[in-house]
């Protein structure tokens, strides 16, 4: 058995691309940069497709500079140039699921959170995602103390 996933955490380089196939399945294409390392200034890009419900929620909710989490596997496009007659390739991450991530900066300017997701207002007059649920439990340095509440600790009666 093979197993080849690829994970990727940036921002988007752009808006994402709105596409539809004559079937009505859903596409999004956008662009994802990220840092070499925390002290480069060197970035590096990877192209992103996402489809479906994916691709809905990409094209509601993703904007220019959105922090995002991508999980998805690589695929290889090749194609013969027309005016030299080499072939090329490139790569680009078929996204099977895409997150909006917080950063300290969404946060400070208002960006709502849904777990550590961020909620970007919809675009065109799109409806809002449902609120956050509230957590069962407490995570550490978290107080969730509500009435009713009584939640167990996730480590309570671990039976290994």
């Amino acid at each position: 058995m093979s197993f080849f996933r690829v994970m990727l955490f940036g921002n988007l380089g752009k808006d994402p691309v709105a596409q539809s196939t004559a079937q009505g399945l859903q596409i999004s294409n956008f662009s994802v940069a990220w840092n070499e390392s925390y002290r480069s200034e060197k970035s590096s890009w990877a192209n992103v497709t996402a489809f479906d419900k994916t691709a809905d929620f990409c094209n509601r909710y993703l904007q220019k500079g959105s922090k995002v989490v991508i999980d998805g596997r690589l695929a290889i496009d090749e194609w013969q140039d027309k005016k030299t007659g080499e072939q090329k390739k490139s790569f680009r991450v078929i996204a099977d699921r895409v997150e909006a991530v917080n950063d300290l900066a969404g946060q400070k300017n208002g960006g709502s959170t849904y777990g550590n997701a961020t909620q970007y207002p919809p675009r065109s007059g799109e409806p809002a995602p449902p609120p956050a649920p509230t957590p069962a439990f407490n995570m550490p340095g978290q107080d969730n103390s509500q009435p009713g509440n009584t939640a167990a600790s996730p480590n309570d009666d671990i039976p290994f």
